[in-house]
């Protein structure tokens, strides 16, 4: 029963029969229901309904471009009769035209990629069935495909510091059901290290894809390093890219070395442009490299015999420099190598032009000779007069040998004004010096020659700074032994060879020297007092000679 326009379905009536349908009220309120209306509403019931569910399987479990998706009805009447259809559903859900009226379907439409494919079992009418079943597939992917199996010849591959040019090979063959296209694309990959992970080659920051059997050239690369080449398949419409060709397909191969360019030149930096100076700077520079970084080596070559060179320093970053000692050997020649950091091949090697002696202008040579001062026994002391030039800078030389150009004379550290004194230490006592002088040089000039007037001085004795002892008995008859205790000095000498006097005490406190009965021998002197000498004090001396001064002195106590 139903109220007004509400809708009624009739269940459990026969398939595929006539059936006329007729309308009555209902009594209500007390009335009787009405008698069946005259009209009626004839309806046919459909063909029986397919029943079960629809179950779809894809080849190698992959819902992909390339497989094939199966289906079956499962669950189903056995007898039911129907036909399949496969349909491509958009992003909004709407199916496309069939797309096959199997029950499988092979994914070879680009077109399928990204979206599910529909499968239907509909019942045959022709076989008095109706009604459909349904499922839908997972989201058709891109395929996987396989790594190129061939690689570039490794033997024909050329190389530059910076580039590597090879020729592709040919894409594997397109088989039946596969997802390799006849126009395939690879994509380079490269690796620095012997089990790195491939990286894909760009150029401009842009990953470059090529077509088999095109000669390639990768460019900007280090030099001097292997480098690890892979292929690989670039993604297609209808495949991802590829995994890298196998490790044992790898290539191999190694850029080269750069040439050093440019050249290497010296720089004679001082008085003489074309030629190394005594005492002046030389400098080895590099013109217009290709490459600063690198190792620098230095010879110096006498009479045909190299020594390397230490001491040599950085000259900004494309030179080195080596300052020639103001003695160097006149005639030396330098040899310079530059040899450039790993990754470029050849070096530079020049060698100089022959060492010239330094020779500036001299001044004038002093007409005064130095005036002495005062000495001791290990110094001098002196000065230039009031005959000396005012606001010249003058400097001495001393020695013991009476020639201005000795090789044993010494040149004085200190330089000095006129009237100002210059002291000489650590001299030998009781010595002979003499003493010249120069102008000494300057910015502007070189030092004079040795004035030729000298001042000789010699230095004082030293004196002696031991102590005599006596040993024995004060009594008469038996031996008295004095000794001279020797003292240390600087600097060292001997105040062992002097001389000895014995004396016998007399009236008033006053001595008289004893001359006979002395024995005396370096630092020992012997005594045997007399019957004279009872009653009285003995006193002895010791007296410094040669390079030594002065007395010491030692006194008994009465002689008994």
């Amino acid at each position: 029963m139903t109220r007004g326009s509400n809708p009624v379905t009739i269940t459990g009536l026969t398939p595929d029969t006539t059936y006329f349908i007729y309308v009555r009220q209902i009594g209500e309120d007390g009335y009787e229901d009405s008698s069946w209306g005259s009209q009626y509403l004839e309806e046919d019931t459909d063909y029986p309904h397919v029943v079960g569910t629809v179950e779809i399987t894809a080849s190698n479990d992959l819902t992909a471009y390339g497989q094939r998706l199966s289906a079956k009805v499962k669950n189903g009447d056995p007898d039911q009769k129907g036909v399949w259809n496969w349909y491509r559903i958009d992003a909004d859900g709407k199916r496309s035209a069939s797309i096959s009226k199997n029950d499988y379907y092979q994914i070879k439409n680009k077109q399928d990629i990204g979206m599910k494919i529909e499968a239907v079992f509909s019942g045959d009418s022709t076989q008095s069935y109706a009604g459909e079943i349904n499922a839908f597939s997972e989201e058709v992917k891109k395929a996987e495909v396989d790594a190129p199996t061939d690689i570039m010849a490794e033997n024909q591959i050329k190389a530059t510091d910076s580039t590597l040019t090879f020729t592709l090979p040919d894409q594997d063959p397109v088989t039946a059901g596969g997802a390799l296209g006849a126009n395939e694309r690879f994509i380079i990959g490269y690796s620095l290290s012997e089990n790195g992970v491939p990286v894909e080659y760009r150029e401009d920051d842009i990953v470059k894809e090529y077509e088999p059997k095109t000669e390639v050239t990768l460019k900007n690369l280090k030099r001097n390093t292997t480098y690890y080449l892979f292929l690989r398949y670039a993604e297609q419409d209808e495949h991802y890219k590829s995994d890298w060709s196998a490790v044992d397909h790898r290539v191999q191969v190694k850029t080269k070395e750069t040439a050093l360019s440019g050249t290497m030149v010296f720089s004679y930096a001082g008085t003489n442009a074309l030629s190394p100076v005594q005492g002046e700077k030389l400098v080895a520079i590099l013109n217009a490299p290709n490459v600063k970084e690198g190792t620098w080596e230095w010879w110096r070559i006498e009479n045909g015999e190299e020594t390397k060179i230490l001491n040599f320093f950085p000259e900004g970053d494309d030179a080195t420099y080596y300052m020639i000692p103001s003695d160097e050997t006149v005639g030396t020649t330098y040899k310079v190598k530059f040899t450039p950091v790993s990754g470029y091949s050849g070096s530079f090697t020049q060698t100089s032009e022959a060492l010239l002696k330094y020779e500036r202008e001299k001044y004038d040579a002093p007409t005064a000779a130095p005036q002495g001062t005062r000495q001791s026994d290990t110094t001098v002391t002196f000065k230039m007069g009031d005959d000396a030039d005012e606001g010249i800078v003058y400097e001495f030389q001393y020695g013991t040998e009476d020639a201005v150009n000795s090789d044993q004379n010494k040149l004085v550290e200190t330089k000095a004004y006129k009237g100002t004194d210059v002291t000489i230490t650590g001299l030998n006592r009781n010595t002979g010096y003499h003493i010249w002088v120069r102008r000494a040089k300057d910015d502007n000039k070189d030092a004079s020659e040795w004035c030729t007037s000298k001042l000789s001085m010699k230095t004082e004795q030293t004196e002696i700074h031991g102590y005599v002892s006596i040993d024995g008995i004060d009594t008469a008859g038996k031996e008295l032994i004095a000794t001279y205790n020797q003292a240390s000095y600087i600097p060292t000498g001997n105040d062992g060879s002097g001389t000895w006097k014995w004396y016998r005490e007399s009236s008033g406190g006053s001595y008289t020297e004893i001359t006979a009965g002395i024995t005396s021998k370096g630092v020992e002197s012997r005594y045997t007092p007399t019957g004279a000498d009872i009653g009285k004090k003995l006193k002895v001396e010791y007296t410094g000679t040669g390079d030594f001064k002065a007395s010491k002195t030692a006194v008994t106590t009465s002689i008994k």
